[in-house]
């Protein structure tokens, strides 16, 4: 190991961000599997989902009550 290359952090390093780099590796499966987890849970939890059903749901009331018909 030179300069932090090639080894793992110690389980108990004191109050500072290891300097060694860290490495992962996986299968195609699991890339996939991580994948979907944040296309599925980052939209959840930035409340994306909440603020485009808002913003259909006046479109759409909108739409129908005759408003936005400029030509």
């Amino acid at each position: 190991m030179k300069s932090g290359v090639g080894g793992q952090s110690p389980p108990q390093f004191d109050h500072a961000i290891p300097t060694t780099p860290l490495e992962v590796t996986l299968q195609a499966g699991e890339f996939e599997v991580i994948k979907s987890i944040f296309q599925t849970s980052i939209p959840y939890i930035l409340g994306w989902n909440t603020t485009m059903d808002i913003a259909s749901a006046a479109a759409m009331s909108k739409g129908m009550s005759g408003g936005g018909n400029h030509y």
